[in-house]
């Protein structure tokens, strides 16, 4: 048979299955609702972080250190990314120039495209914080932090303006799309 001990004692094998049933389902309803509780007060602490621009933790992303401040050398790498894409660069020229020069991602790998091509989309690279949310229905929604009018707030110090990042982006997705057509 199988035998169940608790931290407060509780052991089905001295007091018999029965005897402790009733503590043992009270004991796991108890530990539910702690849990419960617990996941409720880490929600709406997360929420308020994220109401208010504050890190959340996790990958911090290329360009930016731990504390939401730029990274002077990932800014730099950027924005030399931004100007040779903007000039006709191609996405794997701009990793092969970095790998051989000693760049590495943020997590310590060698640049590829994929990753490159993310990280010029990203929202950080204009100051804006990107989560991603749910919706009343449960569906994942992505968005910016946003202040009480509903305005995306800037909150880390810009790495590119926002005309080159759109014209970056453009140019991005246009190479995508010619690339698909082919």
């Amino acid at each position: 048979g199988s035998r169940l001990v608790d931290s407060k004692s509780i052991d089905s094998a001295i007091a018999g299955i029965e005897n402790s049933r009733l503590a043992i389902i009270i004991q796991a309803e108890q530990s539910r609702t702690e849990m419960v509780v617990l996941q409720e007060r880490l929600l709406r602490g997360k929420e308020a972080q994220r109401r208010r621009g504050e890190y959340l933790g996790g990958q911090v992303p290329f360009g930016l250190a731990a504390v939401r401040s730029l990274d002077p050398q990932g800014a730099e790498l950027i924005k030399e990314a931004a100007q040779m894409i903007l000039a006709g660069a191609s996405i794997p020229e701009i990793c092969r120039k970095w790998n051989e020069e000693g760049h590495k991602t943020g997590t310590g790998a060698y640049w590829g495209s994929t990753s490159l091509r993310r990280l010029m989309r990203m929202p950080h690279l204009v100051g804006l914080r990107h989560y991603i949310t749910k919706d009343a229905d449960g569906n994942e929604v992505e968005d910016y932090f946003r202040d009480e009018d509903g305005e995306p707030v800037i909150v880390t110090d810009p790495i590119l303006d926002i005309a080159t990042f759109r014209r970056v982006d453009q140019a991005l997705a246009k190479r995508r799309s010619t690339t698909r057509k082919t």
